[in-house]
């Protein structure tokens, strides 16, 4: 009989300790899955909700350049844009719902380059993201494949003085690593970009090439920003 009392509590002991193992356990998975938007800033956040407008007028502009361009090598980019930043656009949305922006943060930091500046977050002026172009005048631009490459460049040196923001002072792992992808693929369209208007035109663009990252660094008052115009990697970004 003691025996089988023995048994009987072991078991109780089992039932009691069971909903606690569970219970335990439910809350580590919880953390682990947390645990990159606990690791996000500010700085996460508007990256993410400033890139997606960013590419969304890569893709304007590309969709223009598939309609207009006289190059074959310009609709090649083109499509490419497309059909990467698209994806691209998906990542930062789950990037966004990842770090915790609110609908409402997002228009506060972006409202900012409707008017006279660009995001207050990252610290760079509507001009300095590449964001204060004008699609009507590369609608009727003649020669296209000439504004669309000018126009282009100062878009893409934006996005990589954007992703060097974020790689200086983001937190969250998959947007700095998006982050990297579009400073290589940044680097290499302007490069390309720059040969084509040379070719083509006589000049490299008057935007100039690959933003230099000390002189970024230096405007955002840091000594020193990841990423310089060395660098090369495959993908497009915005």
């Amino acid at each position: 009989m003691k025996r089988f009392h023995g048994r009987l509590d072991g078991r109780r002991l089992a039932g009691l300790l069971l909903p606690v193992l569970i219970a335990v356990a439910a809350t580590g998975c919880g953390s682990d899955d947390s645990s990159d938007s606990a690791e996000a800033n500010d700085v996460d956040r508007a990256f993410a909700a400033e890139m997606v407008p960013h590419h969304e007028s890569a893709i304007d502009m590309a969709k223009l350049a598939q309609a207009r361009a006289q190059h074959e090598q310009i609709k090649t980019l083109s499509n490419n844009i497309i059909r990467s930043q698209s994806a691209e656009i998906k990542q930062l949305q789950d990037g966004n719902d990842r770090v915790g922006s609110s609908s409402e943060a997002m228009q506060q930091d972006s409202g900012m380059h409707r008017g006279a500046g660009g995001s207050e977050t990252l610290g760079l002026s509507a001009q300095q993201m590449g964001m204060d172009h004008d699609l009507a005048r590369l609608r009727s631009a003649q020669p296209f494949d000439r504004e669309f490459i000018d126009m282009m460049v100062p878009h893409h040196q934006g996005a990589i003085r954007m992703a060097r923001v974020e790689l200086a002072k983001g937190q969250d792992p998959q947007l700095k690593t998006l982050a990297r992808q579009i400073i290589s693929a940044q680097t290499q369209e302007i490069e390309q970009m720059n040969v084509w208007r040379k070719d083509w035109y006589g000049k490299v663009s008057p935007a100039g090439g690959v933003p230099n990252a000390n002189e970024d660094a230096a405007q955002q008052g840091e000594q020193e920003m990841p990423g310089d115009s060395g660098e090369h990697g495959a993908g497009h970004g915005g």
